[in-house]
């Protein structure tokens, strides 16, 4: 740590310390928690940082930032301070921003970037000369990282360190991290010098990680037994208290478990006619839920938990603290024009999404629109009961994707309007299309 001006430099930037062949690390004081053991789920992570490489002579030097653990040792040079030839693999992810050229170990140049899983050989590099960026100039660079466990894909971005995130990616590619990260890693940065006597500087900092929780998938019997407990006490019995909205199918219920995490709790009622017809159900239903659940996309909620009998069926969500998009219309009334313009665009991307996937969302309405702690759109609400009975009666997915759009340029309108629509049972809302019309003949589209 430099003293004069608060940053961190490596290795060690004292003029009485020989700077060539040197090696050092800083890492956070804390392990973070990158894996979860249990559901083998990996957790997904944002960084940036901005650096500066200062020296009069070049010949070997590199810097990288990475997850590692508090015993590993690492050798000056080539190796970064963060590996060395003692051991045949690490448990350690690190993307190196490297000013040298050591083919040994596969460099394409001595302006690169790399992603080095568990060893000093990059798996993917990215030659800098083919961008508008050098490492070589001296001046200060801002790198941003992003992994997504869910996709299980990394993007690393490289530039001015002026606040503005390039729009190409340096290296952009599916990355899964699951055999290189134990439950808790360390995560900082490690450099090195071979002949020169290079500093390499670390100005600014952010780092922030979290794994999906993943409520355990019940066996049928505890699901019938117990589950409808657990999610009673966690809704408060399912009180006035807790509700978030409701529609004719159903009431959202906001719950909150033992650990303090909070869900969403659909609640369908459902009277079947008989339990041989109630299992048939039940099993379409399960088929359309472990078909949606195996998207993932930003804008979609997958289903958490359920539980189903022959009255009734329970389905679990995240819980979104900013709420359904009905709200922020109809009752808040604050969000911009432009805020409004993105949530559009999210949810058409979701729709579409879905669609290329064969399937519908089917209860596309405000309700079941939430907002993310970004304020971008999150669909949730699926229609499980409806869609499932249709597809009995011969309703093919042709039918349902022309009513998801129907639906979606409804859903325009109330944006765009700020006005609720008027439904009568199972008819089609139609009171904002009557106020679009009347403002159309008035000349007053725009």
């Amino acid at each position: 740590m430099s003293d004069d001006n608060g940053i961190i430099q490596i290795p060690d930037p004292s003029p009485a310390t020989n700077r060539s062949y040197q090696a050092g690390r800083a890492v956070y004081n804390c392990p973070i928690r990158m894996f979860e053991p249990v559901t083998k789920t990996l957790a997904s992570f944002k960084t940036t940082f901005s650096f500066q490489f200062r020296a009069s002579m070049f010949t070997s030097n590199a810097t990288d930032e990475s997850s590692l653990s508090r015993d590993q040792g690492g050798r000056a040079g080539p190796w970064l301070g963060l590996l060395n030839d003692a051991c045949d693999h690490y448990k350690i992810f690190a993307i190196e921003f490297d000013k040298s050229h050591d083919t040994e170990f596969g460099d394409p140049n001595d302006d690169h970037v790399g992603i080095n899983l568990g060893t000093i050989v990059s798996m993917k590099t990215a030659d800098l000369s083919e961008t508008t960026v050098s490492l070589h100039d001296g001046s200060v660079h801002r790198a941003w990282i992003n992994y997504d466990s869910c996709r299980k894909w990394i993007d690393v971005y490289l530039g001015a360190d002026n606040g503005h995130v390039p729009n190409l990616t340096v290296l952009s590619l599916p990355l899964d991290l699951s055999g290189f990260l134990n439950e808790f890693m360390f995560v900082g940065f490690s450099a090195s010098t071979a002949k020169s006597t290079q500093i390499h500087s670390v100005l600014s900092w952010n780092f922030s990680s979290a794994i999906e929780a993943f409520p355990q998938v019940p066996s049928e019997r505890t699901c019938k037994r117990n589950l409808i407990h657990q999610v009673s006490k966690a809704t408060l019995k399912f009180s006035k208290s807790e509700v978030l909205n409701s529609d004719p199918k159903g009431v959202l219920y906001r719950g909150t478990l033992p650990n303090g995490r909070h869900i969403a709790v659909k609640w369908f009622s459902q009277h079947l006619e008989s339990q041989t017809i109630a299992s048939s159900i039940h099993a379409r239903i399960m088929k359309r839920i472990n078909g949606l659940n195996q998207f993932c996309h930003p804008n979609l909620a997958p289903i958490k938990g359920r539980c189903y009998n022959s009255k009734e069926m329970i389905v679990i969500y995240d819980y979104f603290q900013n709420g359904s998009l009905d709200k922020w219309l109809f009752r808040l009334g604050v969000l911009p024009w432009t805020r409004m313009f993105n949530l559009i665009e999210d949810i058409a991307k979701a729709l579409s999404f879905l669609h290329s996937k064969g399937t519908i969302h089917g209860n596309l309405r405000t309700s079941s629109v939430f907002l993310n702690i970004s304020y971008g759109a999150v669909l949730a609400d699926y229609a499980l009961l409806t869609v499932v009975a249709k597809s009995n009666r011969g309703e093919n997915g042709f039918i349902g994707k022309r009513k998801d759009v129907f639906r979606f340029g409804m859903l325009v309108l109330e944006i765009v309007a700020r006005k609720r629509s008027v439904s009568v049972g199972e008819k089609e809302e139609t009171g904002v299309l009557e106020f679009a019309w009347s403002m159309y003949e008035r000349g007053e589209k725009d």
